[in-house]
């Protein structure tokens, strides 16, 4: 009580004082975002047909499937998906941190440039139709110029792909 007192005796202290109480308890009460959830391809459903989703390519580096998500995040694959009569190899491009992983973050993208400083970008996707051994997705495809270390989306459109359930893992989700 006596350090206390002589701490608020003082203008600057009290000041100090007030800064410090207000950076804690801001710290204290940050927290990230997690709104990703996983679907394995072999339980897919017409219950997920409209459901919005990223592609999780195949990967053989696990001897059996991961016990949580970010087990399957853990590898970066890649794939070829035909698209607009055009093959295209994409690998996956996963944001995830300790504390933060949000499903408008994921994303493939080309692995080779399709011309100069441009690439192809993936994201958004909805699951439109399914087959025994197909899906069909509604994809945004983005055209994006490379600026450093940022990017331009220089065309957007949406296409329609059809994807083998062999070349998948499953998806990713927003968890509602």
């Amino acid at each position: 009580m006596v350090a206390y007192n002589l701490l608020t005796q003082s203008k600057g202290c009290k000041l100090l004082l007030l800064v410090s109480a207000v950076f804690c308890s801001h710290i204290s009460l940050s927290q990230g975002a997690w709104d990703i959830e996983y679907l394995i391809v072999d339980s897919i459903s017409s219950k997920d047909i409209g459901r919005e989703v990223r592609l999780d390519f195949k990967t053989s580096n696990f001897k059996k499937p991961p016990n949580h998500i970010r087990g399957y995040l853990s590898v970066y694959d890649t794939g070829i998906l035909f698209i607009n009569k055009i093959y295209f190899e994409l690998r996956e491009y996963w944001k995830i941190y300790p504390d933060h992983g949000v499903c408008s973050e994921q994303f493939l993208v080309s692995s080779k440039e399709i011309s100069p400083g441009i690439s192809l970008y993936l994201g958004n996707s909805v699951i439109k139709e399914i087959t025994k051994d197909s899906i069909l997705i509604s994809s945004e495809i983005e055209l994006r110029k490379s600026y450093k270390k940022r990017s331009k989306i220089i065309e957007k459109k949406t296409e329609e792909i059809w994807v083998e359930r062999n070349k998948l893992s499953g998806f990713l989700y927003r968890k509602n």
